[in-house]
């Protein structure tokens, strides 16, 4: 995601790609440090 160097041109463009490839990214690591907290986990 590159704000400033569209903002400066005449006609803005935003791309989606990254912020979604980063949520993605971000709901696969939780994803997998629960399932792994879940199988290493200590029963009390």
């Amino acid at each position: 995601m590159n704000i400033p160097a569209s903002a400066v041109e005449l006609v803005p463009s935003f791309n989606i790609q990254g912020p979604l490839n980063m949520i993605v990214m971000l709901f696969m690591s939780l994803l997998l440090i629960e399932f792994y907290s879940k199988i290493f986990s200590t029963k009390a």
